[in-house]
């Protein structure tokens, strides 16, 4: 694909996120979310040049979350939403983890990382406490944890993997896994405690993710070309 031909087509699905942001029309917003994840997992099946399998699973599994999350208020695709969003980061996890050599990583790293991880626990932990008290259908405690916890490690392996590597295809996925990692955080103030003006940067976050999930995976191993 050409690249200009790429560029308007962000642009288009950015700006019809963005609408449906500004909107706070929730099912005006879970109906482009799931058009959008759908449109580039077609461009990603079809233009990616790596054999990115976890990369696949965990991009089939965000497609279905994001149909499950149209019937968002029935308990059991509630529950569907998390696990299969949850299982996505661990495919993202399983795609970088053999190419971090953890023997290179300076201990200090690990020094400057370990408050933001125990912050990101805490985080958590309030999370959890909030929508199982708040105005809310029940919501299994484990599969809020795990969809945490695998957010939390992904963002981990993405940014160690970066700052050992320091490469374009890595920044990518660092970008992409943060970006999806922001939309998750976001929605639950959007949604849970109904600040819905937060729905327009969650789907900019989310939408950027999905730019640079196709940036990363058509990345050529020999010289970085980013020919769609």
């Amino acid at each position: 694909m050409p690249r200009k031909v790429f560029f308007l087509l962000c642009l288009i699905v950015l700006c019809s996120n963005v609408i449906s942001g500004i909107s706070e029309n929730l099912l005006a917003i879970r109906i482009v979310r799931f058009l959008s994840i759908s449109i580039y997992f077609l461009l990603f099946l079809k233009y990616r040049t790596q054999k990115c399998k976890w990369l696949l699973a965990a991009l089939i599994l965000i497609v279905t979350s994001d149909f499950f999350m149209l019937f968002f208020e029935i308990s059991f695709n509630a529950a569907i939403v998390s696990v299969t969003k949850g299982t996505a980061y661990l495919c993202l996890i399983m795609y970088i983890k053999n190419r971090i050599d953890f023997k290179k990583i300076n201990t200090r790293i690990y020094y400057v990382l370990a408050p933001l991880i125990l912050i990101n626990f805490y985080s958590l932990y309030k999370i959890i406490c909030y929508i199982q008290t708040g105005p809310t259908y029940y919501f299994p405690t484990l599969v809020i944890v795990f969809h945490g916890l695998s957010l939390i490690f992904s963002c981990f392996f993405a940014g160690i993997n970066n700052f050992l590597k320091n490469t374009r295809a890595s920044l990518y996925f660092s970008i992409l896994v943060f970006s999806f990692a922001l939309s998750d955080l976001i929605v639950i103030p959007a949604y849970f405690m109904e600040f819905k003006s937060f729905y327009l940067w969650e789907r900019i976050f989310y939408v950027i993710a999905l730019i640079f999930i196709m940036e990363h995976a058509t990345i050529t191993t020999k010289n970085y070309s980013l020919n769609l």
